[in-house]
């Protein structure tokens, strides 16, 4: 049993290790990134977005994105894996519509809209 735990922290380990420098690494939930609120829809669509506040930067808001995601479903990674992200521009509106994967269960999946109008489209 002891054996079983230690291989598995070791594959767990060696996993992690194995991640891009361009991927976003989120443990903070909402309340926990300084000046990101949430505001608008339920994110179920395009015309419902979930409206990200005070993200200076993709960078924030895509951090902000997978931490609201991580408050529903656990840490990205085990409670969810990203399946795709793209970004729709309509008028003067710029959705972030990401896609996820529940668990292990390739068929368990769910889309959120994200409104990221307010640091995508704005030059700085």
């Amino acid at each position: 049993m002891t054996f079983r735990l230690v291989v598995v922290i070791g594959i767990f380990a060696f996993i992690l290790g194995c991640t891009t420098r361009n991927e976003v690494r989120i443990s903070k939930t909402p309340e926990h990134i300084p000046g990101i609120s949430y505001s608008g829809g339920d994110g179920e669509s395009f015309h419902e977005a979930i409206k990200i506040n005070g993200a200076r930067d993709k960078t924030t808001g895509v951090a902000a994105e997978y931490s609201y995601i991580s408050t529903k479903y656990g840490a990205r990674g085990t409670g969810w894996f990203l399946v795709g992200q793209t970004v729709i521009r309509e008028k003067n509106k710029i959705v972030d519509v990401v896609e996820i994967q529940l668990g292990n269960n390739p068929s368990d999946r769910r889309i959120f809209y994200f409104d990221v109008s307010d640091f995508l489209g704005k030059k700085r």
